[in-house]
Parts: structure tokens; sequence; C-alpha cells
């Protein structure tokens, strides 16, 4: 090549003025979006993930530029600074100009900036669709998205550093791609330098079609208005308008067989390649950005709020209003059921990562911190209004109806009391005859944090129990972070003990949830479920039951409606409600002590859609087995869902869960109990009854379950057990006031023996369903324990699995 002294003309074309404008247009528009998406994820939204640092790697090589002067000297300096600045700075040395104007020294370096530009478009472009693909997939946790985002991860990897390799190394010596002086090298002719760009953008244009088309048809299926569906996907069409610039820009690539004038031809292929990396980056941040209008005041937006005690999941369903008296839309049934249906894909945004402030690391190896800021730093207690209305003595209120109330045993919670230094109470929600239940703010958040409610469970004085329920919850907690029934599991947050008149109460923090499960089929039409909602939820509880099992060696041994809770479904609704509970004081009474008892309020309005997640709650009676040959021997579960093991006192283990559970579905289903007279005259639970019922339903037990039987009365429990009418039992015959067999394996109440079989019990199904329903309990009502299906394998029966749903 031969080299001539130009003068230096400082004017500027208008090209080079045009690459600048746009520069810089995008730069800075990209840097602030981008700079808010990252601060929003780890300073407000505590929800920092891989798609954040992929994102921060990309805006490093993406930075805002200024001038840095005229000293580049090393294309490997420039590769700090990132594209823009590469952009930014080659200006300065020709881009834009004829390159007859400009002066050789400026050539020399315009061909370092070059170069490490052409060696950094595979790697920031990777940065950029690596950032968007691990966005998406964390926005979509489905099997057949995650499977697509890894091949596409895989393939941009091993592209990536090939493609980048064959053009860093396109001359030998390698000096000799950008030291233009260097005259006997050897490297690739303009046509093949040409074909290689050609068909690296049109492998990355692919690569862009292929990353927009992972989300569309889940954004497209989602069960929201068409308004609201376009919308999201306008968002996406910001990426699609990457795709564009990305094709606009192979009818520029002539520029790599232009020999003499390629410093004013290269021009638009940069601005087209600035175009096609900051609108890609934008695209995959701006919809974190929504977060910016939810960070109002916590006690006056209703469309919109502050308070994340429960969330949705990543993927949005519009509010379905107009319910009436019950739910019957199919296409909600039918989105619900498939949303569920994905191997719970969207419960660990709920409870186990995305967005959620509900607490900050709950159990950090197995405690929280009570004081991890400063007392400036932390939230302020709110003023609550004074007392609501007095109720008259005479009225009996919450915990009071309970038979063994003793007003000495519950602590004397009291709206905007802050218990453990911490947690504010606010609303009553529940109550039980051992507990009280109410949302609290956790003020141990900064000040400037979205407000923070979770739910406190005050125990009375009954310290054993709490203290089982507290030791169970942490175990449930840390067994196996990595089993999704984990997910299916009511978090425990923290606990504390306070301090009361007559002694010590036990407080547990747990995620707020809308409300039990038996609540909940109040709200559809005839109080029942849709069956595909229940088959979903059946599974859903199996996969729960697998892990408290398995996992966690614990039966649980109270499973009924009452002891299922459903999340909220929308972070609105709990918003709404303690904006309007705040505003009207909760009635009270005081009771004879003097303790206040307060009227629990715990209706949080009409369902805005069929997103909530069932979860299995109240672990007080659970009981660990740590060992196989690990039997438990005394009365456990209610009346209607007592497995035969435990009346006969033969020792029980896990499958007494699934008996429960198989006795459970008709609730769940029918709305009505399996067996229909297990009571007496008096109303007392009768056990003869029960087995009656059972021996018409299943047929006699088996002979080793007999032989089982009559060994084991001959034994008494460990400790002796007190029955509800006072009275000190030492075996199960004793306690279920048996026996029930003779020593040849009959029955001895015959005559109690209702003519009823199973199948007599499934009116409520027809064809094949009824068939493969019974097909399912005839693997859980079994006399025999051990040849009951494990939880795990029950989820996989075909009566629960998804179908081809249409509307």
């Amino acid at each position: 090549m031969n080299w001539t002294v130009i003068p230096r003309d400082d004017s500027l074309p208008s090209m080079t003025i045009t690459v600048r404008i746009i520069v810089l247009v995008l730069a800075i528009p990209t840097t602030l979006v981008c700079g808010l998406r990252l601060y929003l994820r780890k300073f407000v939204l505590n929800s920092w993930g891989l798609d954040d640092w992929m994102v921060m790697i990309a805006l490093v090589s993406l930075p805002k530029c200024s001038s840095s002067g005229r000293r580049i000297t090393e294309p490997q300096q420039v590769m700090v600074n990132g594209f823009s600045t590469l952009a930014f700075t080659i200006t300065y040395y020709g881009l834009g100009k004829k390159t007859k104007d400009v002066p050789d020294a400026d050539l020399l370096v315009w061909w370092k900036i070059y170069y490490a530009a052409l060696c950094s478009y595979l790697l920031v472009a990777a940065s950029v669709k690596t950032s968007l693909t691990v966005f998406i997939m964390r926005l979509f946790p489905t099997r057949s998205i995650s499977i697509a985002g890894k091949s596409i991860l895989g393939f941009l990897a091993v592209f990536t550093l090939a493609g980048t390799l064959a053009l860093a190394f396109q001359c030998r010596p390698v000096r000799a791609g950008f030291d233009k002086t260097i005259t006997d090298a050897k490297c690739y002719s303009v046509n093949t330098s040409f074909a290689i760009l050609m068909a690296q953008g049109v492998i990355m244009f692919v690569m862009d079609l292929a990353i927009l088309a992972l989300p569309l048809r889940r954004v497209w299926q989602l069960q929201m208005p068409r308004g609201r569906r376009v919308l999201v996907l306008g968002l996406f069409c910001l990426g699609f308008t990457a795709c564009i610039a990305a094709l606009v820009r192979f009818s520029t690539l002539a520029y790599a067989r232009d020999e003499t004038d390629y410093t004013y031809t290269a021009a638009t292929s940069l601005i087209w390649m600035e175009l096609e990396f900051n609108l890609g980056l934008i695209s995959g941040s701006l919809s974190s950005l929504r977060k910016l209008f939810q960070l109002r005041s916590p006690f006056k937006s209703r469309r919109t709020s502050s308070f994340t005690g429960s969330r949705s999941t990543n993927v949005e369903l519009g509010s379905y209003k107009g319910w009436g008296g019950g739910i019957s839309k199919q296409t909600e049934i039918n989105r619900a059921f498939e949303i569920l249906d994905s191997s719970q894909e969207h419960i660990a945004p709920i409870y186990g990562q995305g967005e959620l402030c509900t607490t900050t690391n709950a159990f950090s190896n197995g405690k929280l911190s009570l004081s991890r800021l400063p007392a400036i730093l932390r939230k302020k207690p709110l003023p609550l209004p004074s007392p609501g209305p007095r109720l008259p003595p005479g009225i009996l209120v919450d915990e009071e109806i309970a038979p063994v109330y003793n007003a000495k045993h519950f602590y004397p919670a009291r709206p905007g009391e802050v218990l453990a230094n911490r947690y504010q109470a606010l609303v009553k929600v529940g109550w039980g005859v051992s507990s009280t239940i109410w949302l609290a703010r956790d003020l141990e958040e900064h000040i400037d944090e979205p407000e923070s409610i979770v739910t406190l469970k005050i125990a009375n004085t009954n310290a054993s129990l709490a203290a089982n329920e507290r030791d169970v919850e942490e175990h449930i907690s840390t067994a196996d972070p990595s089993h999704r029934g984990r997910l299916l599991m009511r978090t425990l947050l923290d606990s504390f003990e306070v301090e009361g008149a007559e002694g010590t109460h036990s407080c547990l923090v747990y995620p707020p949830m809308r409300e039990s499960l038996s609540m909940y089929q109040q709200r559809f039409d005839h109080q029942k479920l849709p069956l595909p909602l229940v088959k979903t939820y059946i599974r859903t509880l199996l996969t729960g039951l697998d892990y408290l099992h398995k996992s966690c060696r614990t039966v649980h041994t109270d499973l009924k409606l009452d002891n299922i809770m459903l999340s909220f479904e929308d972070p609105t609704v709990l918003a709404e409600f303690m904006e309007t509970q705040l505003e009207k004081p909760m009635a009270f009474k005081l009771d004879s002590t003097g303790r206040p008892v307060y009227q629990s309020r715990n209706d949080f309005g009409p369902l805005k859609s069929l997103r909530s997640i069932p979860q299995l709650i109240d672990f007080g009676l659970a009981t660990k087995l740590e060992e196989n040959d690990d039997w438990g021997v005394w009365p456990i579960q209610p009346d209607h869902y007592r497995a035969p093991e435990v009346i006969l006192g033969i020792g029980w283990q896990m499958p007494a869960d699934i008996w429960n559970l198989g006795v459970l579905l008709w609730d769940l289903i029918e709305g009505r109990e399996l067996f229909q007279h297990i009571h007496n005259k008096q109303g007392r639970y009768d056990a003869k009854l029960h087995m009656a019922e059972m021996v018409a339903l299943l047929g006699p037990p088996p002979p080793e379950i007999m032989q089982r039987y009559q060994y084991m009365r001959e034994y008494p429990w460990p400790e002796p057990v007190r029955r509800e009418d006072d009275r000190l039992c030492d075996t199960a015959e004793e306690y279920f006031d048996g026996p029930f067999f003779d020593t040849n394996g009959r029955f001895l109440y015959e005559d109690l023996i209702p003519n009823r079989t199973l199948g007599d019990a499934v009116s409520f199904l027809e064809g094949e369903e009824r068939e493969t329903f019974l097909d399912l309990v005839s693997k859980m009502l079994i006399w025999h324990p051990n040849r009951r299906k494990t939880a795990g394998e029950l989820a996989e029966h075909r009566f629960l699995q998804p179908k081809q749903l249409h509307t």
C-alpha cells in the first residue's frame, strides 16, 4: 500500500456527525434503562439473577461514550472501553470521511480500532443475546423454554468463540490484521472477509428470531385482555426492531469489499450494529421498570401497591371481573389448569425466587437476624386508628367458641403492637384452639423499600405443641431445596417468643396466604371446584407429600381442607385488603379476665383469577420418623380421615397420609364426605361405625392385617393418651372402644355394615373419568398400608394427567 501525507482537515463530514449523534442517542437511554433495571433488581426487589449479571456484562460493553482524545495505540486497550466507545472514538480517526481525506497517521489508528470492533462484534452481540435469553428463561420457567434456551446459549458460546477466532486470525502474522504497514502478510481475500461477515450476520439474525420466538406462544396464551397481550408482545417487538437492524446491516456489509473508500462505507454498517445492540438490551430491560410505578405509599394505591407479602408469578394473568356467585368461565379454568400443570413451573418465583419482598434471605443457615439494619434506617410503626366498636360481653368471639378455651393461655395481642422489636401487628385474620393469626408489617426493612407483610401465628402457652411445629417446619424448610414439592410447604420465615401474663408464647412467622381450601370452595358455583382444577390441585398436593415423605421422613397426620391454604392470585388482593382494613378498626370485646378478643377479618374479596397455588400448612401434629422401622402408634388424624391402621393400633407411617388424602378426594371433587355415618346418636365419633363403612367399601381386611391386629392388642402404648372425655387410655382398642374383629378376622358388628360399595360412592363422575378415578383411589384406600402407592407414584396416575383442553 502506498502512503502519502495529506494535510489534516478538521471539518466534519455529515456522516461523521451522524455516527456520533446516533451513538450518543442510543448509549444514553440504554445506560439509563439498564442501570435502573439493575438498581431495582438489586436494591429494591432483591431479585438479582443470572440475567442481571449478563445485562451488566453486556452494559459494560455498551457504556455512555465521550471523546477520549486521540491517544489510541493498541486494539487491546479499546476493548476494555466497550463497543460504543470504539464507535464514537473511531469517528475522530476518519470514520465517515472519504478515505482519501484521512491523514495517514489517523488511518493507522483507524485500522486498529476497526480491527478491535470487528473482533468484538460477536462478543458484544452474544452478551446481549445471552442476557435476553436468560431473562426469558427466568420469566417463563417452563421445560420447553428451558431446553430451547439452553440450546441457544450453547450454540452462541460455540459460535462466538469460533467466529471471533476466525476474525482475529485473519492474517499471518496476526498483527497484520490491524497494522497495514506490513506488506508481506497473508490475509483473507476481500471476498472471503465479506463472506465471513455475511455468514456471521445471518446466523446472528436467525438467533435473534429464535430468541424472540421463545415466549410468544406463552404470552399469547395468557388469559388476559387482548389489548394487554398486544402490549406485552409490543415489548418484545422492540427486540424485533433490533432484528430488523441486523437485517438491514446485511446490505451495508459491502464495505468489506471496498478497497478505496472503506472509511466512509463502514460508517453505515456501524450505525446499524449500534441499533442492533442497544435496542436488544433495552427490550430485555424495559419490563423490569414497571416496578417504578408501584413504589408508592403503601396505603393509598388501589391499582398498584408496594405491599409484597404475596405476589403473582412472573407471567401475569389479567384480572377477571364479574365472577358473580361462582366461577364457571371455562377459558379461565383451562388457563389455570395449564399454568399450574406445568410441573409447578410458576411456584418457585412465588415462594422461592423472583421479586419476593415478604422477607429477605429467609432461613440463612436456619436463622434470621432480627437487627440487620440500624434503627434509623428501619421502618417505623404506623399510627393506627382508634379502637373499633366494642362487642357485647355475652357474645362469643373467635377463639372463645372453642370448648377448651382458657383466656389465660392466649396472648392478648393488640393492633399496632410491635412484637420482637420487629413485627407490627395490624389485622387479626384467623384463630384456632391454640393460637391466633395476625397480619403484620416487617419493620426490619429499609425505609425506602416496599412494605413487607407477614403472617404471625401467636400460640398459646402450650409450649410443647408450638415447639414441635417449629422444629418440624425448620426441618421441612431445609431438607431438600431442590425437590419440587418443597415449594408446596408453607415456608417458616422466622420464629421468636413473647412473654405473656401466664407464660411464654411461641410466635411463628409465615408468608401471608389468601384462605383455606374449604373457604376457597365456597367461591365457586354449587361450592364445587371445576374438575380440571381439582386434578391439578391433587397432583400438586401429592408432589408436596412426596417431598414431605421422602425428603423429610415426616407424616403430616392432619390433612384436611382447612390445612390446605391458597396463595394470593394477585399482589393487589392483599394490598387492597390492607388499605380497607386499616381504615376500619376491628370490633372487639373484653372477656371475663379483661383480655381483649378481636373479631377476625379474613374475607379478601372476590377472586381476580384462578392462579392461586395450594400449600400444606399446620405441622403442629406432624411426626418425623427418622428410620424405616420407626412406627407411630398413638391416635392421629381427624375422625373422618382416620386410616384403619390407626384405629386398629397396628402402627402407622407415611401411608396413613395417603389414606387421608384418598378420603379427602371426595371433599375436593364432590364437596361431601366419603364415610357418611361415623358418629353415634350423641354426635360422638364411633370407630365401630367407621370400621363398618370401611368393610362395606373395601371388603374385609386381609389376613396379615388381622394377624398384626391380634398381635399388637397385647402391647400397651409407651405412655397413656387422654381422650376427649378425659379418660386415660393405654391401647388403641381402649381408646377407640374396640375390639372390632374376633380371632378369626370376622367383624364383630356385621349388622352395622351398610349396603354400599366404593363404586356407589362415585356418582359424580361418568364414563372413563369414573373408571380412572376408581383406579386411582383403589391404590390409596387399601387396608394394607405397604400396598398403597407412594405420593410420587400417584402423582403420575392417568386420572391426574393434563388433557388438551379447548374452549
